[in-house]
């Protein structure tokens, strides 16, 4: 997961500035979420909660990513 925000990262700091501008909530969403996953007190309910909410936050950042990509080229 640390890889895809990274990677994220990447495609925000290269794409346009309107689309960097769209993408930056996500990827900060998505960092968070990641920090918030490593956190080693996460009682088991709350991890589930956690691991749900990263995969969607990754997904979104991702999906704004490929769009970001594509309006790129």
């Amino acid at each position: 997961m640390e890889q895809t925000v990274e990677l994220l990262a990447t495609v925000q700091a290269q794409a346009p500035p309107d689309k960097a501008r769209e993408l930056a909530p996500l990827v900060e969403q998505a960092q968070r979420s990641v920090v918030e996953l490593q956190q080693p007190t996460v009682p088991p309910k709350e991890h589930v909660r956690i691991l749900s909410n990263t995969v969607r936050d990754l997904e979104a950042a991702t999906k704004a990513a490929r769009e970001a990509v594509r309006s790129n080229r």
